[in-house]
């Protein structure tokens, strides 16, 4: 979370120190996966892995990066986007999902949804796989939008994967839970 913040600090107040306090952060945590490639994403990062996409998006023309920085942290990035895959049930079949899911799945999802996207606007297809990747995370949005209610069964959890309905459907412009009245019901 202190990378996120410390990048939209400095997106909203242009202060370079907010920038590279963001680096600092990045920097740690994406050496442990340099270090380790077969580290897993730990439950923290993955519950909070819908703001790296956007946050690098951010940061990545800063002037704190050289261009160096900027290929080192895109790969890295692109290696952890692989590795949330591992914590998606269902993944590999969420391309052709048309039920409603849970919140262990939409947590990674949206990570892949933003850095895939970040990836997709600024590099293309990477590795011929960003693109499945995309259709993956459609997939998994799709069934959801027939009902107001997710697969979790829990107060505490229920309203988590409508959140993360919300923010997927309004990052694509497409209002179509909320026309349908799905919204409304939860």
């Amino acid at each position: 979370r202190d990378f996120w913040s410390n990048a939209n600090l400095y997106r909203d107040r242009g202060d370079i120190a907010y920038a590279q306090k963001a680096k600092q952060v990045l920097w740690a945590v994406l050496q442990q996966y340099q270090d380790d490639p077969a580290r897993a994403v730990t439950w923290p990062e993955e519950t909070t892995s819908n703001s790296i996409g956007p946050a690098w998006d951010v940061l990545e023309e800063c002037p704190v990066f050289s261009d160096e920085d900027r290929l080192w942290a895109s790969n890295t990035l692109l290696m952890v986007n692989y590795e949330l895959t591992r914590h998606v049930s269902g993944w590999g079949k969420q391309a052709d999902n048309d039920t409603i899911t849970w919140n262990h799945t939409t947590f990674p999802i949206l990570g892949i949804f933003w850095l895939s996207r970040y990836f997709q606007r600024w590099y293309g297809d990477v590795d011929s796989k960003i693109a499945m990747m995309m259709a993956e995370v459609e997939g998994c949005f799709r069934g959801q939008l027939k009902s107001w209610k997710p697969q979790c069964d829990a107060d505490g959890y229920l309203t988590i994967v409508p959140r993360h309905l919300m923010e997927y459907t309004l990052a694509q412009n497409d209002y179509s839970w909320f026309e349908s009245g799905k919204c409304r019901q939860f």
